[in-house]
C-alpha cells in the first residue's frame, strides 16, 4: 500500500512559506498551503498546481482559535 505524506505551510502566499511549499511539493509531498483569506488560498492553490503539478490552499487563521 503506497502512503501519501502531506505537509502543512502555514503562511504559504507568499515569501518563506511560498519557497518552502514549493519545495516540499517538489520533493513529491503533497502540500496543504495555508493563508488567512480565501483569496490567498486560492493563490496559494494556483502556485502550487503551476509549481509542483499537485497540491491545495485552504483558510486558516492560526491565531484565531475559532479557526483552528
Amino acid at each position: 500500500m503506497s502512503e501519501t505524506r502531506i505537509a502543512l505551510v502555514t503562511g504559504a502566499s507568499r515569501g518563506i512559506g511560498q519557497a518552502i511549499a514549493r519545495e516540499l511539493g517538489a520533493s513529491g509531498l503533497h502540500v496543504v498551503g495555508t493563508a488567512t483569506s480565501s483569496e490567498g488560498a486560492a493563490r496559494i492553490e494556483a502556485d502550487l498546481q503551476q509549481h509542483c503539478g499537485r497540491g491545495s490552499g485552504r483558510v486558516l487563521n492560526v491565531t484565531d482559535p475559532d479557526s483552528v
